[in-house]
């Protein structure tokens, strides 16, 4: 997905992120009531609304058979068309008012039995508030939306504007009006999709998810041993053999005094180590990866994190430009998470005698290395 976005982006897909306006979040609770005949209608269609879809609606509604129809008309403040819409309105047999520029929509909404409306970012509150809506679609990137929210049952997508009729919008509000059973059903699903806690289960998962790096310590030498002799992790190394606890004694201490080593472990929200990024400096500022996420971790996410902090942790400590990974061809998870923390692929290369893709990240300009690592 958005294959196209920045090195370290994390993605919150779902209803479960979706962002409102502060005024809807006052309104979390409130419980809607169904009419037997919905006579309540709001209009929506944007801001600007430049191709004037407003008065295509108006001009349904005049075919509608319900007596006592009370619409409001929501229009911003340049839209062009109000001087039409307005004389549209003094001609029709229903009761329809012009709201220009509203700002107590949380209230029309909450007032309101059934909306036509765009299929613009205006249906997250209507699912909020649990409006039963008829949506119309403006633009090409209304479509997702429109399509998703009529396959989950929460509205009715008449499709494109410029193909939809008056008299087919008219048929399809003559439909609901009367529907309570279906009324209520749109209701309750578009509240379940959006509940209003988006800020917070945006919070809850950047919190829980933010790793911090320190430096690995003598005591840390038990725990680096048992992940690295993790079954996976020995298949995906280029020296698959388990390793004795004798050997890797020998080869922590080495690895703790040696000068031209960094080493990182990475912990969770709680203080849990989840793995860790080990450099080996180069010449000319250049630096070889090892990366390792603990086994009880994996699927979290972490390794994209992982190798980005310590990326951007040895440029700051250790002036590293460059950094170097190799990666067995078969570790399809370990080339996508490399990749989607920044790193370019070179080509094939060989390790101990077997093919390896050669990664290679570049470090930022001097001085403007990041600091989301912790010392």
């Amino acid at each position: 997905l958005y294959p196209s976005r920045s090195p370290g982006t994390r993605l919150m897909l779902g209803t479960q992120y979706v962002l409102l306006r502060r005024e809807f979040l006052h309104w979390r609770g409130w419980q809607r009531e169904i009419p037997d005949v919905a006579r309540k209608v709001l209009v929506t269609m944007g801001g600007g609304d430049p191709e004037n879809v407003t008065l295509k609606v108006i001009e349904a509604l005049e075919e509608v058979q319900v007596d006592g129809l009370e619409v409001v008309v929501v229009v911003g403040a340049g839209n062009p068309h109000q001087p039409l819409l307005q004389s549209a309105i003094e001609k029709t047999r229903h009761s329809i008012r012009l709201e220009q520029n509203a700002t107590d929509m949380a209230q029309l909404m909450a007032k309101t039995d059934v909306a036509i409306s765009a299929a613009g970012s205006v249906c997250w509150e209507l699912c909020f508030l649990g409006v039963p809506s008829l949506l119309l679609m403006l633009a090409e990137n209304q479509r997702p939306l429109a399509d998703g929210l009529a396959n989950a049952g929460a509205m009715v997508n008449l499709g494109w504007h410029e193909a939809a009729q008056p008299s087919a919008i008219a048929a399809a509000l003559q439909e609901l009006l009367p529907a309570a059973t279906k009324r209520h059903r749109f209701s309750e699903r578009g509240r379940q999709l959006v509940v209003g806690d988006g800020p917070k289960s945006i919070l809850r998962h950047l919190q829980s998810d933010q790793l911090t790096l320190r430096t690995v310590q003598a005591t840390d030498c038990r725990l680096i041993w048992e992940w690295a002799n993790d079954p996976v992790a020995r298949r995906h190394s280029f020296s698959p053999e388990t390793i004795p606890w004798e050997e890797h004694v020998e080869w922590f201490a080495t690895r703790l005094a040696d000068p031209n080593t960094r080493f990182f472990l990475a912990s969770d929200a709680d203080g849990s180590p989840v793995g860790y990024a080990r450099f080996q400096l180069m010449e000319d500022s250049e630096a070889v990866i090892s990366v390792a996420v603990a086994p009880a971790h994996r699927g979290h996410s972490y390794g994209h994190q992982l190798i980005s902090l310590g990326a951007e942790a040895v440029c700051r400590r250790a002036g590293v430009k460059v950094v170097h990974a190799h990666i067995k061809p078969d570790n399809l998870a370990s080339l996508r998470v490399f990749a989607s923390a920044g790193f370019a692929e070179e080509g094939m290369i060989l390790m101990n005698g077997s093919p390896a893709y050669h990664y290679m990240w570049q470090g930022k300009e001097e001085g403007q290395c990041c600091k989301s690592a912790t010392e």
